[in-house]
């Protein structure tokens, strides 16, 4: 039997981290699976005779996350930094998109250049493909196993706007470029702004995790020993001397 923890990248939601237990519980060989959200981390408990660590890993990339080894001082490039690059790409293409329709609304002259269907096109086509990637890839996932969250939404709703608008370049009719690039990027901010909440929970959780201590003095036999927090068993006689930080709950017999 083996215990492992893992970094465990691309959670969003409690249905994230949900579906990432509810896959390896059902795995043969996977004991116990405890699936943390704000830490992003999970640690699993396999026995090595039937599955391998590799095994998990990749059950996991295949619901669409990323997962290596927990290595506390490892530094990367943050989720924050990367999806605000998307956000200000989408930014830039989205609000000429944005612009002619207000323009075409208050019928400003300008606006016919930002109407044209193919200046919309080449500005709503990396906010569709680059800037929405990720729900996608998302998407593929959740259909693969089974599943639906927000990212199938998301594509299913700007791919039928931007198909539709392209359609109707040839066809003649409404364009709907605006719409798919706008609704990307605002779901992006959301995403933004989501990551810097889970990361400052994730940051108080660490400091208290780190708060707390990592020994205890047991009394056996009148003996005082001192062992890892984890080998606490209910029963243990516990010393708490002046200054302690109370390691477990428990009674005060003395």
């Amino acid at each position: 039997m083996k215990n492992v923890k893992l970094s465990i990248s691309g959670m969003t939601c409690a249905a994230c981290s949900g579906r990432i237990e509810k896959k390896l519980k059902r795995t043969d060989g996977v004991l116990n699976v405890s699936v943390n959200l704000p830490l992003q981390t999970g640690e699993v408990v396999f026995d090595e005779t039937k599955i391998q660590l590799d095994k998990i890993i990749k059950i996991i990339e295949d619901l669409g996350y990323g997962a290596k080894l927990f290595n506390k001082n490892l530094n990367e490039e943050s989720f924050e930094k990367w999806i605000l690059i998307k956000i200000i790409v989408g930014f830039i293409f989205s609000t000429p998109l944005f612009l002619g329709m207000i323009f075409h609304l208050l019928h400003i002259s300008s606006a016919e250049f930002l109407m044209n269907p193919y200046v919309q096109l080449i500005l709503a086509t990396p906010v569709q493909f680059y800037c929405g990637f990720q729900f996608y890839k998302g998407a593929y996932h959740n259909l693969k196993t089974g599943g639906a969250n927000m990212d199938l939404l998301v594509a299913l709703g700007t791919s039928t706007a931007y198909i539709f608008s392209v359609f109707n370049i040839f066809k003649g009719g409404d364009l709907y470029f605006e719409t798919s690039a706008i609704l990307i990027t605002l779901v992006l901010f959301g995403k933004y702004m989501e990551a810097k909440a889970t990361g400052k929970a994730s940051d108080a959780i660490k400091k208290l995790i780190d708060y707390a201590p990592k020994k205890a003095k047991v009394i056996k036999d009148g003996i005082i020993y001192e062992i890892d927090i984890k080998d606490i068993k209910v029963g243990d006689l516990l010393l708490v001397g002046s200054g302690d930080k109370v390691p477990v709950d428990g009674e005060i017999v003395e």
